[in-house]
C-alpha cells in the first residue's frame, strides 16, 4: 500500500471517531478505547526503546502508560465495580 492510500484510510477512520464523538451519547466507550490503544501504542514503543538502550525514554513512556491505566481504572473500572458491589 502506498502512503496515499494509508492517508485516505486514517482520514476515513478519523472522520468516523470524530462523528462518533460528537453524534453519539455513549462517548465513553470511545474514550475508554482510545485510552486502551494509547497504552498499548506506549507499551510497544517502551519495547522498542528499551531494545536500543534508550532507557529514559523508555521508562518516560512507561510512567505515562502507568497514568493512563490508573486514569482508566479510576474512571471506568473502579464505579463499575463499586456499584456491583452496593
Amino acid at each position: 500500500m502506498d502512503n496515499r492510500v494509508k492517508m485516505i484510510i486514517m482520514v476515513i477512520i478519523y472522520a468516523l471517531v470524530f462523528r462518533f464523538y460528537l453524534f453519539s451519547e455513549d462517548r465513553h466507550a470511545l474514550h475508554f478505547g482510545l485510552g486502551v490503544a494509547i497504552t498499548f501504542i506506549l507499551i510497544s514503543r517502551f519495547r522498542h526503546f528499551k531494545d536500543r538502550q534508550l532507557n529514559g525514554r523508555a521508562y518516560f513512556l512507561l510512567s505515562v502508560a502507568y497514568y493512563v491505566i490508573f486514569t482508566l481504572y479510576t474512571w471506568y473500572i473502579q464505579p463499575i465495580v463499586s456499584s456491583w458491589i452496593a
